[in-house]
């Protein structure tokens, strides 16, 4: 592990509270100065929706949300995730660290006591940094288990990973 991963922090917000306070407003400063999202009215609605955020040395650098729903490819209650990670850590593994602390947060309520109401997760990725990388090229993401499953009416690649000992609903 490098010494930049090492000093990083993940803060969850799954089952619990949305961000508030001080938590809300470096989010919402986040995603303003990033250009993440387009005004104040729009972050603010997006807190109730943080899974999780990674910092690094204390500044955020990645916010996950999402929202449980019903995949429109494959008809199945998943976790939609949206992540976003500042430009200047898109290249040190920031992003994936989030990514793998969420999925094994969601893998622990889902083995718990089915918590989660959704049998995975989806992302949908856009973004041409990340579809021309070539370790993302493969059907089965071996790193985190995501695997492709199509496009939706979008147009944007969906990748799904299902919680172990999940059934089709």
């Amino acid at each position: 592990m490098s010494s930049q991963q090492q000093d990083i922090q993940v803060e969850f917000y799954i089952n619990t509270e949305q961000p508030a306070g001080q938590a809300a407003e470096e989010l919402i400063d986040f995603w303003l100065s990033t250009n993440a999202l387009p005004d104040r009215e729009t972050a603010v609605a997006r807190l109730s929706q943080v899974v999780a955020v990674a910092r690094h040395q204390g500044h955020v650098g990645s916010v996950m949300s999402g929202y449980v729903g019903k995949h429109e490819l494959i008809g199945q209650p998943l976790f939609h995730l949206r992540s976003f990670t500042d430009k200047r850590y898109r290249r040190t593994g920031l992003g994936l660290s989030l990514l793998m602390a969420v999925k094994q947060r969601f893998e622990q309520l889902f083995d718990n006591d089915n918590a989660t109401m959704a049998i995975g997760l989806c992302l949908s990725l856009e973004g041409s940094e990340l579809l021309s990388a070539p370790a993302l090229r493969q059907g089965v993401w071996q790193r985190s288990g995501f695997v492709f499953v199509g496009r939706n009416s979008r147009g944007l690649e969906q990748r799904v990973y299902y919680f172990k000992g999940a059934t089709l609903r």
